[in-house]
């Protein structure tokens, strides 16, 4: 009769354990579940945060590249004038090649 008290005592005690330690473990894990959880979200803001970043710069390259100095557009506007002129002055010597070819 003794040792059968003794033993249920100590089962008794066995399956308090467990269930302490199981408890625990569902606790520790929905913890770590909810810690997970806020991880992947912080990680994806930032990820969107450096896709929005990164298109920012892209198109801000793109303007930059797009975008002329003064002086650069003083140059151009030279060159385009140069060879207006230039062009001009071929035209007035193949007329004249033609009028002369005419007569």
């Amino acid at each position: 009769m003794k040792r059968r008290k003794e033993r249920r005592r100590r089962m008794e005690k066995r399956r308090k354990k467990k269930r302490r330690t199981v408890k625990r473990n569902q606790r520790r894990r929905m913890i770590r579940r909810k810690e997970r959880t806020r991880r992947m979200a912080i990680r994806e803001e930032k990820q969107d945060e450096k896709k929005e970043t990164s298109k920012k710069s892209k198109k801000s390259k793109k303007s930059n590249k797009s975008k002329k100095t003064k002086k650069e557009k003083k140059d151009d506007d030279k060159k385009d004038d140069d060879k207006k002129e230039d062009d001009k002055k071929d035209d007035k010597k193949d007329d004249e090649k033609k009028d002369d070819v005419n007569f």
